[in-house]
């Protein structure tokens, strides 16, 4: 069975710490708004991998990004996590079978940890929600990566309640000129954002540099 693990080269940072334990504070529900180049992915898995501990090393993550090239990156992040996920979009006879058949394993004890990315579109649709109905999901975890799209109307009406776990993460968490599907983002993501780590203070700590944004 795949291990879940951070690599050995990575040491988390101290906010990185801060902000999955901000996360885990609120019950494992939550947006973390952080500034571009601080580690936003990294700090998502780390989450996942304590999630995964309480959890007796059981873990379904489920990967929602709106682009196939940031799905992409995501693939790669937890291929170094020691986890190789399905890349579910595009065609749905190349994925579709996959992860049908991963979710049963999971279900069944004889897998411990799935991952799926895939994008909004493909996350919101109604053939992905069918077959996220076959989850057992009382162990699975949403990471929404570049939250605030899901906040328009066609993404926010489909957003699962039978995810306990849900994690966004954003630099602009706050959608322009769209206060309801901001606000309907602080609400799936329960009590909204849950830990800040802004262009100052990644600046003034020496995590970014000082150059005009």
């Amino acid at each position: 069975m795949p291990e879940f693990e951070p690599p050995a080269q990575i040491e988390p940072r101290e906010y990185q710490t801060a902000a999955v334990e901000a996360w885990m504070a609120n019950r494992g529900q939550g947006v973390l708004h952080m500034a571009t180049g601080t580690g936003k992915t990294i700090t998502a898995l780390l989450a996942g991998v304590k999630l995964a501990s309480i959890q007796d090393g059981e873990l379904a993550i489920i990967v929602a990004a709106p682009y196939q090239h940031l799905v992409d990156q995501w693939v790669d992040e937890l291929s170094a996590f020691g986890v190789q996920p399905i890349q579910a979009y595009q065609s749905r006879s190349t994925w579709t079978k996959d992860v049908v058949g991963q979710f049963s394993e999971f279900n069944f004890g004889a897998r411990n940890i799935v991952a799926v990315v895939t994008t909004h579109a493909t996350f919101t649709s109604d053939h992905f929600q069918q077959i996220l109905d076959r989850l057992d999901c009382s162990k699975s975890m949403l990471i929404a990566d570049e939250v605030h799209h899901l906040g328009a109307p066609h993404f926010r009406e489909h957003l699962p309640d039978r995810i306990q776990a849900r994690l966004g993460l954003s630099a602009t968490p706050n959608r322009w000129y769209d206060d309801d599907g901001t606000e309907a983002i602080m609400e799936y993501f329960v009590n909204g954002v849950v830990y800040e780590f802004g262009l100052k203070e990644a600046i003034e700590e020496g995590y970014l540099s000082a150059y005009y944004y």
